[in-house]
């Protein structure tokens, strides 16, 4: 059982896979963050993209606590209890399912840090995708354990970046005040109204909870103990906050 505690760290480390998952161009450039968000909802974007995220979270805690009660290690066992008698016909498609997401969610993180990378050094994003690919031949004759790495080092950065991009804007360019009138009066873009800011938020929710099995993998059993657990979805929590949530208060702003 994982019951010394975590260094904020590990905890980091462990989060970080999660967070390169979601990280996409899509999230890096904001482009998600207005079309579920801001497009669908307006106003309310103050506090939906925090509703998809404690749902993702409250279901990665409980998902967490059902697989350390039946002592599941991998997204394959626990799928085995999930779908029980019919295992040997859902499992395959699971695979297939599983493996579809990790190839994209690696170049979701990746792209994105290609993104990230054209805007804030205002150079071609092949050079980002060129750096990405140096790393992924790094990989294959270093290891895992120098993705783990790699990957704590990126997604670091790709925090950072953001963070310090939609802060500067909200806090010296004007954004606070916007936003507070964007907020006053009720701004909603046309088509936009409270069901779709709903559903949006919620089918969003939908899509990043099923990456739920990228933190069994890369956890092992260092989230057994209930704090280490805590403090590793608080650490995952404030890193999607910080590209989901402040990006839209910054960008319901200037909507």
């Amino acid at each position: 059982m994982g019951n010394e505690k975590l260094s904020l760290r590990k905890s980091f480390s462990i989060a970080s896979g999660q967070f390169g998952a979601m990280m996409g161009a899509g999230i890096a450039s904001g482009s998600t963050v207005i079309t579920y968000f801001i497009l669908k909802g307006g106003w309310m974007s103050v506090f939906t993209p925090l509703v998809s995220l404690l749902i993702v979270f409250a279901c990665y805690y409980i998902g967490f606590r059902i697989c350390t009660n039946y002592g599941v290690r991998t997204y394959g066992e626990m799928f085995q209890i999930i779908y029980g008698k019919a295992a040997p016909i859902m499992k395959p498609i699971t695979e297939v399912y599983v493996l579809y997401t990790l190839w994209t969610s690696t170049a979701f993180a990746f792209s994105g840090s290609s993104s990230l990378f054209a805007q804030q050094f205002d150079v071609n994003m092949w050079v980002g995708a060129i750096a990405a690919a140096v790393i992924c031949v790094l990989i294959i004759f270093k290891g895992m354990a120098l993705y783990t790495k790699i990957q704590s080092a990126i997604c670091f950065a790709m925090f950072i970046i953001v963070l310090a991009t939609y802060v500067i804007t909200l806090f010296f360019c004007g954004g606070f005040s916007n936003l507070a009138n964007q907020v006053s009066t009720r701004f909603l873009p046309e088509a936009a109204s409270i069901t779709d800011a709903i559903w949006w938020c919620v089918s969003l929710a939908g899509a990043w909870v099923a990456m739920i099995s990228i933190y069994l993998e890369s956890a092992g059993n260092d989230l057994d103990n209930p704090r280490n657990l805590r403090q590793t979805l608080t650490v995952g929590f404030s890193m999607n906050a910080t590209v989901a949530w402040i990006p839209a208060l910054a960008l319901l702003a200037f909507a």
